[in-house]
Formats: structure tokens, sequence, C-alpha cells
């Protein structure tokens, strides 16, 4: 996710200095992103930080579906985001880096909180190497 995040801004830089918009339109297209990942980043610690906290399963489940609901939310806004200097380009690689935390989350963090959701004692060798 750190490649993704370095790709982005990476991108943004060149997007950024090639165009011919002023460096004020570019730094507020660039901030309605920005602004995007941060949610994002802020949902994400919050939910690692429940996994974490093993014990509270229902935080879990909440901290689950309060970032999965931002990151739709952050796809829906970037994808609306209005062409900077013709092209979406921009846009379109945010919206990838949000599918990209959305994938993830409907894989590997609803399989943690799925693991972590059993009944004490039904853990099997199995369930175990997964968490790990």
């Amino acid at each position: 996710m750190k490649i993704s995040k370095i790709l982005l801004l990476l991108f943004s830089a060149a997007a950024i200095t090639s165009c011919g918009v002023t460096p004020e339109q570019a730094a507020e297209y660039n901030d309605k992103i920005i602004h995007e990942q941060k949610a994002v980043d802020n949902k994400e610690i919050a939910l690692k930080d429940a996994i974490y906290d093993w014990t509270n399963v229902d935080g879990m489940k909440k901290a689950y579906a309060a970032y999965m609901a931002q990151v739709t939310t952050s796809i829906d806004v970037v994808k609306k985001l209005e062409k900077f200097d013709g092209s979406t380009s921009f846009a379109d690689a945010a919206a990838k880096l949000f599918e990209s935390y959305k994938s993830y989350g409907d894989k590997e963090y609803k399989e943690w909180i799925d693991l972590y959701s059993l009944p004490e004692g039904s853990f099997t060798a199995t369930e175990e190497d997964k968490v790990k």
C-alpha cells in the first residue's frame, strides 16, 4: 500500500508540473484527493486498532463497516472530480488506489474479523495460522 501512495504522490507531482494550470488550481485539486486519502487512512488506523484489540469483536465490526463505507465514499468522490487540465488520469489513479483498499478490506480485513468472531475454543490450527 505504501508503494501505491508513493506512486500517487509522484504522479501528482508530474501532473502538476506539466500542466498549464495555476499552482493554486493544482493545489486545490490535489487537496481534494489528499483529503479523501487522509479520511481512508484515519478509518484504516481505527480498524487496525480495533483488530489489535481482538477481544472486542463488535468494535472490530463497527470499525470495519466505517472503513468500508469511507473507502466507497472516497472512490465515489474522486470519480466525480472534474477533469484536471483536460484529463481524469490523476483522479483515476486515486480511484484505483482506493479500489485496492476496498479489495483488501473485502478479503483480508473481513477474513480477520470472521476469524476473531469464531466462538472461543473453535479455532483450529488452520485458523490460528491465518491470524499470525
